[in-house]
């Protein structure tokens, strides 16, 4: 009886493996690592069992997830190409997320830094929801993943876009328009077909920014709560981790930002909470992709510097000064990750 190999998942596999699969099976190594980033894939047809058996057997040690099929059973390949952001729920994990996000793609450790500071995010591209799952249990981060031709999306023009060019653009969309105070003009809720039309047509002026609204980052702010209402103090406390004792004041400095830069499913989940709940809150997406970095009240200045010089050029920082702020906007994603560190030295950072 014939038999059928299938690749249905890169697994635990380093994209190494390509290279030893093509030298041994006679196959382009680009053609292997296509075909393990979109598995399900058939990697052998028609072979007796005990062949099969022991390819099998081969690709698991290998860390490749593969499975055997006679000729009686269907195989179904049907499978959608999707894309795939990151996302961070504890960003002092990034080093260790880069790393590993380096030795799943066989990529450097500074090409996966840019891919994680690409707006939104969006990591792979055309690959299969198997290496998305695969990719989730590698990974010290959130794994978010879609389908681009089902979802929406949403325009982001600045306002140095020729204003010739939006008029006619504005002409053609049926969708509302939204005017930031900065002048940037926001289009939500466009389809595929429509925003990959506007991208071809207008990416070369560099103003203009294409935003899938599944990888979309989101903040929440909370604008009201009850100090009397137990479920609102014990979410604010227990859930977010404020103490008890400053919930009065907090009360007179409303609005806060309870959360920031969440993924869209994770704000969704979010929101259903706090809705349930009964607290007010409000939603931002945030299409902010660079920021200034000021820190005040500073004490340990030698820790400082070093956390500063993991991504800035720290020229500009003086000695026993007790204020710096960044000279130059710096990558939204490396801002918070300094901050993280700087709010354990002592100090008061803010991101602008």
């Amino acid at each position: 009886m014939e038999n059928t190999v299938i690749i249905n998942s890169i697994g635990t596999a380093n994209p190494s493996v390509s290279k030893l699969l093509a030298d041994s099976f006679k196959m382009p190594q680009e053609f292997i690592l296509k075909m393990l980033y979109n598995a399900p894939s058939v990697l052998f047809q028609k072979i007796d069992l005990d062949l099969a058996k022991k390819a099998a057997s081969t690709l698991s040690k290998l860390g490749l997830e593969v499975q055997i099929t006679d000729e009686k059973e269907k195989i179904n390949l049907v499978k959608e190409q999707v894309e795939i952001s990151i996302y961070f729920e504890d960003i002092l994990k990034l080093p260790k997320v880069i790393n590993q996000l380096s030795e799943f793609l066989g990529c450097k450790p500074s090409e996966s830094l840019n891919m994680l500071l690409a707006q939104p995010g969006i990591v792979l591209g055309g690959v299969s929801e198997a290496t998305a799952i695969a990719l989730q249990g590698r990974i010290d981060a959130l794994v978010c993943y879609s389908n681009p031709r089902k979802d929406v999306f949403t325009i982001y023009i600045n306002n140095d876009f020729p204003k010739s060019d939006l008029k006619r653009l504005i002409a053609k969309i049926k969708q509302p328009i939204q005017t930031l105070k900065d002048g940037t003009v926001i289009i939500k809720n466009l389809s595929y077909a429509e925003s990959s039309t506007i991208w071809r047509e207008h990416q070369s002026k560099k103003t203009i920014r294409v935003i899938n609204q599944t990888h979309q980052l989101i903040n929440i702010h909370l604008t009201s709560f009850d100090i009397n209402n137990k479920e609102h103090t014990s979410f604010l406390t227990e859930k977010i981790g404020m103490p008890d004792a400053i919930l009065p004041e907090l009360k007179e400095h409303l609005p806060i930002t309870l959360f920031e830069r969440v993924s869209h499913k994770s704000a969704k989940d979010i929101i259903k909470n706090c809705e349930g709940l009964g607290l007010q809150f409000s939603v931002e997406n945030n299409f902010k992709t660079t920021r200034k970095l000021v820190i005040k009240e500073i004490k340990e200045h030698t820790a400082v510097k070093n956390v500063l010089a993991q991504f800035i050029e720290v020229n500009s920082f003086k000695e026993n000064t007790s204020e710096w702020e960044s000279s130059t906007e710096i990558p939204d994603l490396i801002a918070n990750y300094l901050y993280a560190q700087l709010i354990l030295l002592n100090c008061e950072p803010t991101i602008i």
